[in-house]
């Protein structure tokens, strides 16, 4: 499924006030260079998802990944990559490792990812069951938004600890409180 050009223009021309472009992984290399011909590099936050090859890196966007940034106000940090379903080389992590990872991140507003925080109902499901680590860290820090991708869906809940958790596909614009 490609990024549409005109997709990307019509978003941006009815928002063209926006703070930040988010890229939550899984791109192709067609996508990033229809992104950088109309996004200015500095405002593009990326992190690598569970199909993707270092594209953070070659075109020197600010990596989310365990780094905390402050955008008008609201801190914001990610954790790349998805539970590790099987032994691969892209960016994953074991339950305990994701747990790790995030334990003494100190707390933010807005946590970005590219797996989601662990869903009981997708226990029979590897690829798709979140990670114990988000969770944890959502909980811990009543963090007030948890935005993800990685399953090709979107759909919004709210979590037990009040988190909003947004599910996202392809180009969104939103608006957080």
């Amino acid at each position: 499924n490609m990024l549409k050009e005109e997709d990307i223009i019509n978003v941006l021309s009815e928002h063209s006030e926006y703070d930040l472009c988010l890229l939550l992984g899984d791109h192709s290399n067609n996508d990033i260079e229809k992104i950088i011909k109309y996004i200015p590099k500095e405002k593009i936050y990326a992190l690598l998802g569970n199909h993707d090859y270092n594209y953070i890196d070659n075109y020197g966007f600010n990596n989310l990944n365990g780094n905390i940034f402050e955008v008008n106000g609201v801190k914001i940090m990610g954790i790349q990559g998805s539970f590790k379903y099987k032994p691969v080389d892209f960016p994953s992590f074991t339950q305990e490792e994701s747990i790790k990872f995030l334990k003494d991140k100190e707390s933010v507003d807005v946590l970005f990812s590219h797996d989601g925080p662990f869903d009981d109902d997708m226990i029979n499901n590897p690829a798709h069951q979140g990670m114990f680590g988000i969770t944890y860290y959502l909980y811990k820090n009543k963090v007030k938004y948890n935005i993800h991708g990685h399953l090709h869906e979107e759909f919004n809940k709210q979590l037990l600890n009040g988190t909003t958790e947004m599910c996202l596909y392809m180009l969104n614009y939103i608006e957080l409180e």
